[in-house]
């Protein structure tokens, strides 16, 4: 733990060690269901598919669907509004 009391694994972390773990645990008990008959393919692909619904939950379902601030009023955005931003930088 750190000093907020925060764990220090971060979600690719952990991720990570559940892929591995269950490709070892898939290796043990099931080898017929590993992807392309490999360890290492299969603890990719089951990585990348956890990054991914990882990304999706934090990019588009919780800001819209379970966010408490998504009912909060916000300016209007419009073209000019970006080109303005776009024009800082």
């Amino acid at each position: 733990m750190n000093h907020n009391g925060d764990s220090a694994v971060g979600p690719k972390t952990a991720a990570a060690a559940i892929s591995i773990a269950g490709v070892f645990s898939l290796h043990q008990y099931a080898p017929e269901h590993l992807l392309f008959g490999s360890t290492i393919a299969t603890a990719v692909i089951l990585f990348l598919l956890q990054v991914l619904a990882l990304l999706t939950y934090n990019i588009i379902i919780y800001p819209n669907f379970l966010s408490p601030l998504r009912h909060l009023p916000s300016p209007p955005v419009s073209v000019y509004n970006m080109i303005d931003i776009l024009a800082i930088f």
